[in-house]
Parts: structure tokens; sequence; C-alpha cells
């Protein structure tokens, strides 16, 4: 398959996954991990692992402001005014991209206008939920290192899997 971006190249989460050793049931779902990826023809949700929970107190379900939103810019409806949304917290749109805020920002009135990090890809459908608890990533297998790794025994030995964002 093949992407297209306006973006910069390579503007895309990377992930790789190494163990040195994995032994009996954890050694038997990677290995059938591997395989279900298939170089690339399967998609993982990934959850966000460095924070699963946001800095700011915001708390409920804000929806997307289409008509808002664009470029750096996610406009939200259903705030609580006061609610605080911290830099580095990172959502989950319905159109499968996940984003990282950019700057402080303070619920007014019940809407909010967040400024992003990289761009919106594609703008959510208006009052589309926005994932900020848990956030995950949609990722594929990025290389062909990602060969299927060979048992001994019982055991996996330097097991490295390598992933990449999904977009398009």
């Amino acid at each position: 398959g093949s992407s297209q971006t306006g973006e910069t190249p390579g503007a895309r989460y990377s992930l790789t996954l190494r163990w040195n050793v994995l032994v009996g049931e954890e050694a038997n779902s990677m290995l059938v991990l591997a395989h279900q990826m298939r170089g690339g023809a399967k998609r993982i949700l990934v959850p966000w692992f460095p924070r699963l929970e946001p800095i700011g107190t915001h708390r409920g379900a804000p929806t997307v402001n289409a008509s808002g939103t664009g470029g750096n810019v996610l406009a939200l409806n259903n705030c609580v005014i006061g609610d605080t949304f911290k830099r580095g917290d990172m959502w989950e749109l319905e159109t499968g991209q996940t984003v990282c805020i950019a700057e402080d920002a303070t619920a007014y009135a019940s809407s909010c206008i967040l400024r992003v990090a990289v761009p919106i890809r594609t703008i959510p459908p208006n009052g589309s939920v926005v994932s900020w608890d848990s956030p995950r990533l949609l990722m594929m297998s990025s290389n062909a290192r990602n060969k299927i790794p060979a048992m001994s025994g019982n055991q996996l030995k330097n097991v490295e899997l390598n992933f990449v964002e999904v977009f398009g």
C-alpha cells in the first residue's frame, strides 16, 4: 500500500517494542501478534503508554465543533466552564488520529479552542466524541525488519517489532 500526506515527511508516531527473552505464554502471545501483523497488512490499536490520563482537569464527553476545527486547531463543545486542558495531553479523534495539545487552555462557556501540535489530517464529523482517557494510536508494521521470531523451546529471544502510525 501507500499513503499520501501534505505534512512534513516522517510526521507519524513510531513505536519499537523489544524483549531480550519471552517465555511460555508471553512468547506464544508475541508469536501470534507477529503473525497477525502480516508485514503491515493488519492494524493494531496501541495505548498511549506515557500517560493514560490527562494532566488537565477536564473530564466528560467533549464533542468536535467541525466548523471551528482545522489546521492546528481543535474546537470543542460540551465542555464545563473552567475545565483545563494542559500542554502534553493526548486526545484521540474519531478519524483515528491522536493529537497532542500544544498550549494550555481553559474552557469558556461550554466550548473551548485547543491548539494541537500536529495539524489535523481529516476534520472529524461535527458532534463526534473526543477520547481523552486512554487515547490510542492506530499502527501497522513499519518495515520488513518485523520478521516472525523463531521459538527456541518455550522461549523467544531478541524480539523486536516496529510500528508506525496509520493515517490516510
